[in-house]
């Protein structure tokens, strides 16, 4: 079995007032003191990183040291920090490491996204001029929309309850790709996560994990937008033995507010059509109870932060808690945990 020690959650709310460097240290310490454990305990390091969005030629070169790598085995994805925390549990699970930390981090001070995505060459043979990862989101929500019959002013609703008093994400209300708007998307953050695993029994037991990934042409997709999502869902709750409305806590990746309605229907609390009623009406209570992403989104980093606050969910009492991330070319990728509690 593979156990969470420990997890820590590091936000700078000075643009540049830390360099990344520190921002990551300070995570991985954190995560580390949270353990009970030092980095002479810990026997590999698994980061998530994104050249093109650190604005750094190889980051992990710059960033395995400070997040706990130096003289350690390093094993790098380029890939959301979910996928750092699956390579962090197949290595523990396979013998290969006793104690893993997973890393995963997103500055503003690199490169704005929208720009370094612009030019992504996967898929380099496939890709259709001007499928932009935003346009591509665009067509995903709304094939989500037209299919269930939604009012594209219910998820305008749904927005402004999730930005509240701060009124928007600063980026104005434009449309960027119909019907995908400024304000339906999650704000940024400068943050870094680190998270402790273990072959060794602790508190939080990682007890279901699947994740799969889809076509990233959304046009070439045959199932509803829901529908990976909802068949990864089942096999970790059934690895878990348990039902996704039994769970105390559920945090996701809602980068945008017709994703988080994706994300609801997918993982099992709610029926497609019903999924902005529920939000709006407070029938969702232990959806993304820390915050989710309209907190501020730490772009690579944010499905492993959804791990970390589901973690210290269970560590704080919680029997059950579901963390799901969805990553890539318009919700591309999807990957599921469930953790529990030890007694």
């Amino acid at each position: 079995m593979v156990y969470v020690a420990g997890a820590a959650v590091v936000r700078s709310q000075d643009p540049g007032g830390w360099s990344l460097e520190e921002l990551v240290f300070e995570a991985a310490s954190a995560a580390l003191t949270d353990a009970g454990t030092t980095r002479a305990e810990i026997d590999g390091v698994c980061l998530a990183a994104s050249d093109q969005l650190d604005g750094r030629v190889i980051s992990s070169m710059h960033l395995a040291g400070p997040a706990g790598g130096y003289l350690r085995d390093e094993v790098k994805v380029a890939d959301d920090g979910s996928a750092a925390f699956a390579t962090a549990v197949l290595r523990l699970e396979a013998g290969a490491s006793r104690k893993v930390l997973a890393v995963a981090w997103g500055q503003r001070e690199g490169v704005a996204p929208a720009q370094a995505e612009a030019p992504n060459p996967s898929p380099c043979y496939e890709r259709e001029v001007g499928l932009h990862p935003l346009v591509a989101e665009a067509l995903v929500v709304q094939m989500f929309a037209h299919r269930h019959g939604i009012p594209l002013g219910r998820f305008d609703e749904v927005a402004d309850g999730l930005h509240g008093d701060a009124g928007g994400n600063g980026a104005g209300d434009g449309i960027i790709s119909t019907p995908l708007r400024h304000r339906h998307l999650a704000p940024v953050a400068d943050a870094a996560v680190a998270v402790v695993l273990t072959s060794e029994p602790a508190g939080v037991e990682v007890a279901g994990l699947a994740w799969g990934a889809e076509s990233a042409d959304p046009l070439t997709r045959a199932a509803a937008p829901e529908a990976t999502l909802a068949a990864l869902a089942r096999l970790a709750y059934q690895q878990a033995g348990v039902d996704a409305t039994a769970a105390d806590v559920v945090e996701t990746t809602e980068r945008n507010v017709f994703r988080l309605c994706i994300s609801a229907a997918g993982l099992g609390l709610v029926d497609p059509d019903g999924a902005p009623e529920a939000l709006l009406g407070g029938g969702l209570a232990s959806l993304n109870a820390a915050g989710g992403l309209f907190a501020g989104e730490a772009m690579f980093a944010a499905g492993l932060e959804r791990i970390a606050h589901a973690a210290r969910a269970v560590a704080g009492g919680a029997d059950t808690a579901v963390a799901h991330s969805s990553y890539g070319r318009a919700g591309q990728g999807q990957l599921v945990t469930v953790l529990r509690s030890v007694p």
